[in-house]
């Protein structure tokens, strides 16, 4: 549109709108556009023109199109990678006093709050029991896909920065309070990430039933193998699902969970106890989402309560106190994740300074946990 408009008008034209350095440069070469606008790019990382004028393009944090800062005006809740957007602490200012750090996770909170802490001249060391970081991100990736938002992004961002900061990363080591008391830190930050939660439900135990514990183990152990955008695409073939799917949860993750089955073609029915759909959805994402739910024929039943699992599906009590049982090949749980603190409780009084951060402490959603990891990495 720009370069036709730039062909019958003689002022100059701009061009915005999810444009990254490549495709912008791209654009002005081939003449289509004289200005590149840029927004949320801008958001994520303000450096970015100087990073590009010094060749820094690795160390531009990236914008994953998540549009959390459409949101900000309604909740405390801002750029998803640059959690110093709106705060009065742009700059990362050095520690009065150097301390042993160690952080415990490397999701997105572990990752930033090392990133931060050895900004700030800590001498940082971060412990992840897997082999590789990225936490729960790339079984994100897996369900939301990558043309839009681009998680494995963030994990590459953060990955390089701790790496250029100096964090000594120690892969595949569980970390316990045996463990912590050799290294003697002056603080450990708990991003240990949440446990799958499980509702309680007759029948639960059924073989129907996929939990989420189950659904994260055997996605993780995909993964580590094949990645998430083969996964994804592999995914479209075959599934060890049925064909009618009642997905129990109609949060962000839920809501996710459902559209990635539906385009698998899954027959889904999202079960909901409050009264409330998409909870943690971007505002002026949802009703896109809603509407695409009721043109794919997905039905959606809030405040309804869970009687029982039984081998043919979910016996329910919709909202107007009727009894119903929806029959299913599965029913998926996709509830939001609970506190893991088991490590946190077990060194607590033990460390000078012991802080959850992240899921550990209160389980949220990828702009929440890094906000956390800064917010705390800030303060130590």
């Amino acid at each position: 549109m720009t370069a036709a408009l730039k062909k019958v008008v003689s002022v100059p034209v701009v061009i915005v709108g999810r444009l990254d350095p490549v495709l912008g440069e791209k654009i002005l070469r081939q003449g289509e556009a004289d200005f590149i606008g840029m927004t949320r790019r801008l958001f994520a990382d303000p450096e970015l023109p100087n990073k590009l004028k010094s060749g820094e393009f690795d160390d531009i944090a990236p914008c994953t199109a998540c549009n959390t800062c459409l949101d900000a005006w309604v909740v405390k809740r801002h750029c998803r990678i640059n959690a110093s957007l709106g705060t009065e602490r742009y700059v990362i200012e050095k520690a009065e006093r150097k301390k042993k750090v160690m952080v415990v996770g490397g999701g997105p909170a572990g990752m930033e709050a090392a990133r931060v802490a050895s900004l700030r001249g800590h001498e940082v060391t971060l412990y992840e029991s897997s082999r590789k970081l990225g936490g729960l991100l790339p079984l994100a990736s897996l369900v939301k896909g990558l043309e839009i938002e681009d998680l494995p992004s963030i994990v590459r961002y953060l990955r390089r920065q701790i790496k250029k900061s100096g964090v000594t990363l120690r892969l595949g080591e569980e970390v316990t309070p045996s463990v912590v008391e050799r290294a003697k830190p002056d603080v450990v930050l708990v991003a240990a990430g949440g446990v799958p939660a499980q509702p309680r439900i007759r029948g639960i135990e059924k073989p129907i039933v996929v939990s989420n514990a189950r659904l994260h183990g055997m996605l993780k152990l995909y993964l580590r193998f094949l990645g998430p955008r083969l996964l994804r695409r592999l995914t479209k073939f075959w599934m060890p699902l049925g064909k009618r799917i009642v997905v129990l949860g109609g949060g962000i993750h839920g809501c996710e969970l459902a559209e990635f089955l539906v385009k698998r073609g899954r027959k889904v029915t999202i079960l909901e106890t409050s009264d409330v759909l998409g909870e943690g959805m971007v505002m002026r994402v949802k009703p896109y989402l809603l509407r695409w739910f009721e043109r794919k024929g997905v039905i959606i039943l809030t405040g309804v309560t869970f009687e029982e699992i039984t081998d043919r599906g979910l016996k329910i009590i919709t909202k107007e106190g009727r009894r119903e049982t929806i029959e299913a090949d599965n029913v998926v749980v996709a509830m939001p994740l609970a506190s893991k603190s088991e490590l946190f409780r077990s060194i607590e009084g033990k460390v000078p300074e012991v802080y959850a951060i992240g899921d550990c402490g209160t389980p949220g959603l990828i702009a929440d946990a890094i906000a956390d990891g800064w917010r705390r990495a800030n303060a130590i």
